[in-house]
């Protein structure tokens, strides 16, 4: 299977899993390197609108630490009406991942709009992000053509 087929692969599996969407930026350095989206378009846009990145309590907690945490579990940090408001867009339920090799990582937002991950498909979740934080570690110096077809990707997961 080549690079593209399992980075595709991986998606398709998260987008089932998290079924009112997700947003995955890998490869966090300063900025994210990729960055797949899946969630409605007018709530990916509404976030990027009002900067909910910068405040946005799952992003807090996913650059201090490792791991997964229901949005239910919010650390006091940040402004949690960023919840309500993505409720109101069909994203009731949620989950955060974050994983990290050397300086760079990888946080992806996961969502259902029926119910709270179960800890098995969390489990599975921390693993999609991390197999594509791995696959997506491309030095581009060496391997242009791989990079070329990650960005395609990232352009087919860009809002629903």
């Amino acid at each position: 299977m080549s690079r593209k087929q399992a980075i595709n692969s991986l998606l398709k599996r998260a987008d089932a899993l998290a079924e009112a969407g997700f947003s995955l930026g890998v490869q966090i350095s300063v900025a994210p390197a990729y960055l797949f989206v899946t969630f409605p378009k007018v709530w990916a846009d509404k976030y990027n609108k009002d900067n909910h990145v910068m405040t946005d309590p799952m992003v807090i907690w996913s650059f201090e630490n490792e791991g997964t945490l229901r949005w239910s579990d919010a650390p006091d940090v940040g402004d949690h009406t960023v919840f309500k408001e993505a409720a109101a867009h069909g994203l009731r339920f949620g989950c955060v991942c974050s994983v990290k090799t050397g300086q760079a990582r990888s946080i992806c937002g996961y969502a259902r709009g029926d119910r709270e991950f179960t800890e098995s498909e969390m489990a599975e979740l921390l693993q999609i992000t991390q197999d594509l934080h791995d696959l997506t570690a491309v030095d581009p110096k060496e391997q242009p053509a791989e990079i070329a077809e990650i960005k395609q990707l990232m352009a087919e997961y860009q809002g629903r």
